[in-house]
């Protein structure tokens, strides 16, 4: 049989490839240089640059005037700039609040062989394929002793799902020093669950692997203090999970030994992580979590809590997203429930059992009658693992996406188990295919909602490689867009046949694109009983307001709105035949008309939208339009003219060498937003000079080279409304063409 035979494994190399390749272009796809030849400056590099010179804090020294400081745990009377942002900062030394593993077990022994540093996306890399390779060997294996019957294409699904479920696609997409212990953390909890699997299965070598199952426990709570009750717990009660060759209990000479081999190395290893807590912070129990230097005071936080678990058990599994028709397809819903007291909320939602139908099949894997003792054995200390990992983060004080691969891994690990128990149990014949069928539909759904929600998280892809993000975009959008094709002509601007109401009262929505926190909408507003201005907003961007408008209530008029989320997204084909400046132009032009009178003409930055997300007239959260919508319409999309992108009056010439010389005024109460200052080359290729009001009379300026992040130029004051001379040195050649106070490119 297939199962027997040395092709038994060809699904789960086939599988791993499918997963490697995955990790590998999630790692590299962020275009950000590695460095190899030079010294990391990443946290866990730091720490390993401190052990060279013989101390446990990092190896970077902190700045005097943050020393000189009272309470340097207090955010309002740190000085600004002055700290290592999510360090642990305690008597003069900065530490991580990380587990130490990583940087004892690879990274440090990287550097003394080699000579220089690895870099931290690699090190998240290798952590995340060893958790992968461990977890698909241990598959295989359970497929050939337990399921035969699950063919060679359901199990390569099934082990692909499992690499997109246990979240590493999510971490990889950051790779920093909070993703590494996580991976790091899960990685070794992966190998400590295959050792227990082993031990089970061979009475002989049971022991060593025993002895092989606590040190990788002892290795992920060293990575993760959070599996620090699932793995203790699970190892002082292997004993009871043990039989003789009889099916009798085993006896109490040899259960001591069991428990001795389970416990001992993890003792050992705890100890250590004893010591190293008590040799930084004076305490056996202290991580660092308490001298964490954030924007709260992390010594006055409240960080366990019980009142926190509800909120967190929503968020983790069952906040849902909004699927549009357009890359990334996957869209984060604000969560609404009211935050629990010293709450930091969620960065990012999604609810596992909402977006992985994947882990509905987790129960299925208690069923079927063949080893029912060993599995439930198995699956009782990989729940448990899971369970008790996750149990504790629900009751933490914050709740973020990466948190989802410390307990994601397990559960994913006992769902795919029980896909195979549901096509293994199903009749012969046409059940057994329709229930391959429903397993491999939960499985491609959940790779595709892991993928997409990575690939727009913390829009790094979008911001770090535009260009890569482009070229996803238009490969996974083109049969939306053949489809789009199929039904009509490519529409744009809105045309609305309108009756206002007689009265007076604040803003109503006319038109919204985007999503639940990321819209974009044209409202009007009714001053007086006479009068109608109109407003456009960007969700957290300053309101653009147009000039009051006399108009005639009791008749209908013409409202033009154009805007580029109302057009097809940047990848169809169809901008193929438009040049740059058109494109620029049709994408971020907003043009609010009257009767054929402009009333709103500006270039603005607009949020993803497709056709289902445009609402008219306003919606139930918004309440609808009080007067009447006469008819809505859509115009066809037709290319605007070249010449259209120009305004008067800041188009210039940059002289040889790029330097700029501006007189300005920088208005008052805008703090928290950046404007344009200067902004050169084109779409993939400019620079976009900027500046960030920070309070009252304190200006910083940001330079943004394209596939770069911004970074700060310097800071500054200055007197609101006063005039103010800048001079600014961007290389460009003596025909580059930049514009002034205006994004042309974003």
């Amino acid at each position: 049989m297939l199962e027997h035979s040395r092709w038994r494994l060809l699904p789960y190399l086939a599988a791993l490839a499918v997963v490697a390749f995955t990790y590998v272009w999630t790692t590299t796809s962020n275009n950000l240089s590695w460095n190899w030849d030079r010294e990391q400056t990443d946290y866990y590099n730091l720490l390993v640059h401190g052990f060279l010179k013989g101390r446990l804090s990092l190896g970077v020294e902190v700045r005097p005037e943050l020393l000189h400081v009272p309470d340097p745990d207090d955010p309002a009377q740190r000085p600004e700039g002055t700290e290592l942002h999510e360090a642990s900062l305690y008597r003069g030394r900065y530490y991580i609040y990380n587990g130490v593993v990583p940087a004892a077990l690879l990274l440090l022994r990287f550097r003394l062989v080699t000579g220089f540093d690895l870099p931290l996306p690699v090190a998240s890399l290798g952590f995340a394929l060893g958790g992968s390779v461990v977890a698909l060997l241990l598959l295989a294996d359970m497929r050939r002793r337990y399921f035969p019957r699950s063919g060679p294409l359901i199990s390569l699904l099934l082990a692909v799902a499992f690499g997109f479920v246990s979240c590493a696609p999510v971490l990889l997409r950051r790779s920093s020093m909070y993703d590494l212990p996580i991976l790091s953390g899960s990685c070794f909890a992966l190998a400590a669950l295959a050792c227990f699997y082993a031990a089970l299965q061979n009475e002989r070598r049971r022991l060593p692997w025993l002895t092989a199952a606590s040190i990788c426990g002892g290795l992920a709570i060293g990575s993760r203090p959070t599996y620090l009750f699932a793995l203790v717990g699970m190892l002082a009660a292997y004993p009871l999970f043990f039989r003789n060759t009889s099916g009798a209990p085993i006896g109490r000479r040899h259960a001591v030994r069991v428990w001795m081999a389970a416990v001992i190395p993890l003792a050992v290893i705890g100890a250590g992580l004893a010591w190293y807590n008590y040799a930084r912070f004076g305490r056996v129990t202290e991580f660092g979590l308490s001298y964490i230097l954030s924007g709260v005071y992390e010594s006055k936080i409240e960080h366990f809590r019980l009142r926190y678990a509800p909120w967190n058990l929503f968020t983790y599994l069952f906040a849902p997203g909004e699927w549009g028709r357009y890359f990334p397809f996957y869209h984060e819903v604000a969560i609404t429930l009211p935050l629990p007291r010293q709450h930091y909320g969620m960065d990012h939602p999604f609810g596992l059992l909402v977006n992985l139908p994947f882990l509905w099949l987790a129960p299925f894997a208690a069923c079927g009658a063949v080893e029912r003792r060993f599995r439930r054995a198995f699956l009782i200390t990989a729940a448990w693992t899971g369970a008790v990992v996750g149990a504790l983060l629900l009751c933490f004080y914050a709740a973020m996406a990466r948190y989802l691969g410390d307990f994601a891994a397990p559960f994913g690990l006992v769902a795919t188990i029980g896909g195979m128990a549901v096509v293994e149990r199903a009749p012969a014949g046409w059940r057994r295919r329709m229930s391959g069928t429903l397993v491999a539909g939960l499985a491609l759904a959940s790779i595709f909602s892991v993928f997409v929600f990575s690939a727009q998280l913390y829009d790094r892809l979008r911001q770090e490689n535009p260009s890569g993000e482009a070229a996803l975009a238009r490969v996974a959008d083109a049969p939306v867009h053949w489809l789009e094709a199929w039904h009509g002509r490519p529409v744009g601007p809105i045309i609305l046949r309108v009756v206002f109401p007689s009265r007076a009262g604040e803003a109503e929505e006319l038109v919204r694109t985007g999503w639940t926190d990321q819209t974009d909408r044209v409202l009007v507003a009714y001053p007086d009983p006479a009068h109608v201005p109109f407003e456009y907003e960007h969700a957290g961007a300053p309101i653009v307001r147009s000039e009051p408008l006399l108009v005639d209530r009791s008749r209908e008029h013409v409202i033009r709105i154009a805007m580029g989320s109302l057009d097809p997204a940047a990848s169809w084909s169809g901008y193929d035949e438009w040049t740059n400046e058109q494109r620029i132009r049709e994408r971020r032009w907003l043009d609010v008309a009257i009767d054929g009178r402009p009333l709103i003409e500006s270039y603005q930055r607009f949020y993803p939208a497709s056709r289902g997300t445009v609402v008219v007239g306003g919606a139930k959260d918004t309440g609808s339009f009080s007067g009447r919508i006469v008819s809505v319409a859509r115009e066809p999309l037709t290319k605007p003219p070249v010449t259209a992108l120009a305004s008067p009056g800041n188009q210039l010439i940059a002289p040889v060498g790029g330097v700029w010389r501006l007189a300005v005024r920088f208005p008052a109460g805008k703090r928290g937003t950046r404007d344009p200052l200067i902004v050169s080359g084109e779409t993939g290729r400019g620079d976009f000079l900027a500046v960030e009001d920070l309070g009252p009379g304190r200006l910083r300026f940001m330079l943004d080279h394209w596939e770069n992040r911004p970074f700060s130029v310097m800071s500054g004051r200055t007197n609101p409304g006063a005039r103010t001379g800048l001079r600014s040195r961007i290389p460009t050649t003596k025909t580059a063409r930049g514009k002034v106070g205006e994004n042309r490119d974003r």
